[in-house]
């Protein structure tokens, strides 16, 4: 059977030279448009990765101002429960008393108050 196959041979005819210049042309274009399909899914490809690399970039940079607003709050949260104590403490006629005599050096009548500071 493969004996008869090799046989036979193309004729060289104008329209069996035209079938194959329309295969061949065919050809060409199917190469042509899938270049092109290819280069189109490729800048797609790269477009949307750029984007993509671009907020996770935004996103760890906001993520970490979050995180330092957080920190910020933290301490200012504990510098206004410092405060609120102080507050509630210089409502104390004790403590303020205390806080008067030791800081600005005021004395009872009678007192006298010695440094022994350098």
């Amino acid at each position: 059977m493969q004996e008869k196959h090799q046989q036979i041979t193309t004729l060289n005819t104008v329209y069996a030279q035209q079938l194959a210049e329309n295969r061949r042309y065919r050809y060409r274009v199917h190469v042509r448009r899938a270049k092109i399909m290819y280069t189109i899914i490729l800048v797609v490809t790269l477009f949307l990765g750029f984007q993509l690399w671009q907020s996770k970039r935004t996103l760890a940079k906001v993520n970490q101002n979050i995180n330092q607003q957080r920190t910020v709050l933290s301490q200012k949260q504990a510098t206004g429960k410092k405060l609120t104590k102080e507050i509630s403490a210089l409502h104390d006629k004790d403590y303020l008393t205390q806080l008067i005599r030791s800081k600005y050096n005021y004395s009872k009548k009678g007192e006298t108050i010695y440094n022994f500071a350098d």
